[in-house]
């Protein structure tokens, strides 16, 4: 009767246990498993927001490859123009010797005010210009010019030497002795062995 009691006892507490909410706070084990899997989802779902970054350093690639062919377009038709440029320097030079005068200092003019500053067929064309202007009497133009061209630093010596020697001859044109006498001593102090200098002088 004793051991009944007992065994009526340990079946009661079973059943109170099994029917308490108590139970219900603890999460089930394959809830753990669920919200892991979960957040392992949701981190691969991260990873592959992130995947686009190959195509990304791809699209750069192209960009790049696409600027670079750009660039060597914009290369040769610079080449290109610079090479045309050059023909209409030798056109114009050739008319200059046929003494065309007019017709050369069109061109040497369109060469001087197309071409970047500095540039040495820029300086060549300036001079060469200038040249047209003495031909046609137009002194007052081609001492400005030529002025300017002296004043430009870092020019080539085959151009120094010209402009000084073509301004000093320009003054002694205008009978400024003075001033040939100077240009003409800053030449032969410059370039003593220079080519022009027979020409360096007014008679």
């Amino acid at each position: 009767m004793k051991y009944m009691k007992l065994i009526f006892t340990f079946l009661t507490i079973l059943l109170v246990y099994a029917c308490s909410p108590v139970r219900t706070r603890f999460p089930m084990v394959t809830n753990l498993t669920d919200t892991t899997s979960k957040n392992k989802i949701e981190k691969n779902n991260k990873i592959i927001d992130k995947e686009p970054i190959p195509h990304q350093k791809k699209d750069v690639l192209l960009v790049e490859n696409k600027n670079s062919n750009i660039n060597n377009s914009g290369q040769n038709d610079k080449i290109e123009y610079y090479d045309f440029l050059s023909k209409i320097f030798e056109s114009a030079l050739e008319k200059f010797d046929r003494k065309d005068f007019k017709s050369a200092s069109n061109d040497f003019k369109l060469l001087m005010n197309t071409l970047e500053q500095g540039d040495s067929l820029q300086l060549e064309s300036s001079f060469f210009y200038a040249e047209c202007l003495i031909e046609f009497s137009d002194y007052s133009v081609a001492e400005i010019l030529l002025n300017d061209l002296r004043n430009i630093n870092n020019k080539p010596e085959s151009i120094s030497e010209k402009v000084l020697v073509r301004l000093g001859q320009l003054y002694c044109i205008l009978n400024a002795t003075e001033r040939s006498l100077k240009i003409f001593e800053e030449f032969n102090q410059k370039y003593p062995h220079s080519i022009y200098k027979p020409l360096a002088k007014c008679d």
